[in-house]
């Protein structure tokens, strides 16, 4: 059980930076310093959490830094599977 807890979670750190990328047609990405799971109740809690942009020629940029931020999502399998994050609340 702690080694399927432990390959969602590489996959997640992975995967949310690329989409975070993916979305913002390469201009932007994203950095967490600690990443939590609740497969109970599906979320996951991003600490430390840095949006920021790749590149410096753009004419106007926003870096946004949090705390932390809890994306409250459908479920975890189709993040894993297919890319994709069905966020219901953040």
């Amino acid at each position: 059980m702690a080694g399927l807890h432990f390959f969602i979670a590489y996959k997640a750190r992975l995967i949310l930076p690329t989409l975070v990328r993916e979305m913002s047609d390469g201009n932007y990405t994203m950095t967490a310093k600690k990443m939590r799971f609740n497969y109970l109740n599906p979320s996951i809690t991003l600490a430390g959490i840095s949006f920021h942009p790749v590149k410096d020629n753009l004419d106007q940029t926003y870096i946004v830094n949090a705390d932390s931020l809890i994306l409250k999502i459908e479920k975890i399998l189709p993040l894993l599977l297919n890319r994709q994050v069905n966020v219901e609340d953040i």
